[in-house]
């Protein structure tokens, strides 16, 4: 549940996000509602004359007006809110919810370096709490004690880097998306320039934002009776024929705008069905790939350092996917030209770049499929290591 519930809310912040910021940035949307609200109020207040005179020339209006949002504004709203969210979080103190029977062991492994934070032990029949240290003590304790806590968690941290599994854990998810990389992050930007426009693009928002909230849900159930890592795998070997057919759109792309004033109308709802389902299969396989490794890395965490293991396992499968950044600054670089017989030939390096990860994608696919038999193999003790506080060291 948890790992659907984290792809869920990602999904639905980036379509809402996209749309948002399309619509308030385009200038024929925005002047399109403001319009409407200039009609209803003057409807409203038909005896004003501010909103008679603006409602009567609001085609004068147009040449002149700007959209409700750019990027500037944009960017600069969510970074204060951001901010501000982040600032609110040193005032936000949590509270532990253990159970009664569990409280006790939970106050020992806490303890470290001689830093004793005891929690108030529930009483089932009179429902009183038990201080088990003074007052003084604890109140002086508190401080040292989260420190020494943070400190024995990213001690305890850099040992779990090394263990087996882990190894091969940071090997596999640092590479697993390099053969998708290239296609990843060029088809949109080639299809901007072959044509397609950014509005044009936007027509779709509205429908993935159903089918982002769908498909982490059913793929969560599916996971249920299955190994995660083995739906992983399916997941990868649909990603390369999603490659393949993100790929024709660019030639697809081409032509129908270069003969747009030639075709008939049904061509280019055809052509945007083509995209809609392609881009659909796409989320789905790269929706299958989070999902099932969100899973996994839920098993195999280990719950003595809570978040830190999942959030060290989520950074190590963010970092595999920063491979589309370079391979998008390497674009204009892997465009060549090639000249024969006095006729030369611009290959794209959007092509270029895709059958270099293609080839990467088969030279590696024997090590991933090793890889991902291994990590299920792995008991869940190989993803442990043993806690021993300064205490029980010096004893």
């Amino acid at each position: 549940l948890a790992s659907t519930c984290n792809v869920l809310g990602q999904n639905i912040g980036y379509c809402v996000s996209q749309l948002s910021f399309l619509t308030l940035n385009n200038k024929h949307t925005c002047f399109s509602l403001f319009k409407k609200y200039v009609k209803y109020m003057h409807l409203i207040f038909s005896e004003s004359n501010y909103y008679k005179d603006l409602y009567n020339n609001m085609d004068l209006l147009y040449p002149t007006f700007q959209p409700f949002v750019d990027m500037n504004i944009f960017l600069k709203s969510w970074g204060i809110f951001i901010l501000i969210i982040t600032l609110l979080t040193f005032f936000k103190s949590e509270v532990a919810h253990v159970h009664p029977n569990n409280q006790i062991k939970t106050i020992k492994k806490l303890s470290a370096n001689n830093c004793v934070s005891y929690n108030a032990i529930t009483d089932d029949t009179n429902n009183n709490n038990n201080i088990l240290c003074d007052n003084n003590m604890c109140d002086n304790s508190n401080k040292q004690n989260s420190y020494c806590i943070a400190k024995e968690t990213y001690k305890n941290l850099y040992e779990i880097i090394f263990l087996p599994p882990m190894k091969i854990f940071i090997m596999l998810f640092l590479i697993n998306r390099l053969p998708f990389a290239s296609v990843e992050v060029g088809t949109n930007l080639k299809m901007l320039k072959r044509g397609i426009t950014k509005e044009e693009f936007a027509i779709f928002n509205p429908f993935f934002i159903p089918l982002s909230i769908i498909s982490p849900a059913i793929i969560g159930k599916i996971i249920k009776s299955s190994k995660p890592l083995n739906i992983f795998y399916y997941g990868y070997i649909l990603r390369y024929i999603s490659n393949l057919i993100l790929s024709t759109l660019l030639p697809i792309t081409h032509y129908v705008y270069s003969n747009k004033f030639h075709l008939y109308p049904f061509s280019f709802y055809s052509y945007y069905l083509y995209i809609f389902l392609a881009q659909v299969f796409n989320h789905l396989c790269i929706d299958i790939m989070t999902v099932s490794s969100m899973n996994f890395s839920n098993i195999v965490s280990d719950p003595h350092i809570g978040g830190t293991y999942m959030t060290f396992l989520n950074t190590i499968n963010n970092l595999g996917s920063h491979w589309s950044a370079i391979f998008l600054l390497m674009f204009d670089y892997t465009d060549k030209t090639v000249c024969f017989k006095g006729k030369c030939v611009l290959i794209d390096g959007f092509y270029v770049q895709m059958i270099i990860s293609l080839l990467i994608g088969l030279l590696i696919h024997k090590f991933i499929l090793n890889c991902l038999k291994n990590l299920q193999n792995f008991p869940l003790e190989e993803w442990r290591i043993s806690y021993t506080t300064e205490k029980e060291k010096n004893i």
